[in-house]
């Protein structure tokens, strides 16, 4: 892979998984990444545009479904709002955030890390279409998501 090749270029045999289906040990790479914002500008710039080019790919076939949604982590940081016909925003309380990180295996330094390095949430909400609160069990949330495909395409 092109990319992976790119990202083990730039960031060194250190970030190589040995022992995994992974070529890349994600949690290494994000502790370089998320201490030093030139290198996680680096590796944006590496991954993204591979990224949007797989979207264009998939945007532009002719056996699209009716509904496509696509989980951009850093989408209005990256300015790519644009691309898409509606934004939606899922939010939840930062403790719950900061949580769930933990419970992936993050240190709460490094999941503040990783939130601080996004832009702040009400703003994120402010650029959005919709936003869903996903602070609470599953069912909200996709009450939530059930309710706004009910308005949006009915």
């Amino acid at each position: 892979n092109p990319v992976t090749e790119r990202i083990l270029a730039e960031f060194g045999s250190d970030i190589k998984n040995l022992n995994s289906d992974y070529l890349i040990n994600k949690k290494k790479l994000a502790s370089i990444v998320f201490s030093d914002e030139v290198k996680r500008k680096k590796l944006e710039s590496i991954v993204h545009p591979a990224v949007e080019q797989t979207l264009f790919t998939i945007f532009s076939s002719s056996q699209l479904e009716k509904v496509i949604f696509v989980l951009v982590p850093l989408l209005f940081e990256c300015n790519l709002e644009g691309h898409y016909h509606e934004v939606w925003c899922m939010k939840c309380d930062k403790n719950v955030q900061l949580s769930r990180l933990q419970s992936r295996g993050f240190s709460i330094e490094d999941a503040e890390k990783r939130i601080s390095s996004q832009i702040p949430q009400d703003k994120k909400e402010s650029l959005s279409d919709f936003v869903i609160d996903n602070s609470a069990q599953i069912e909200n949330t996709k009450s939530q998501i059930d309710e706004r495909l009910k308005n949006r395409f009915n």
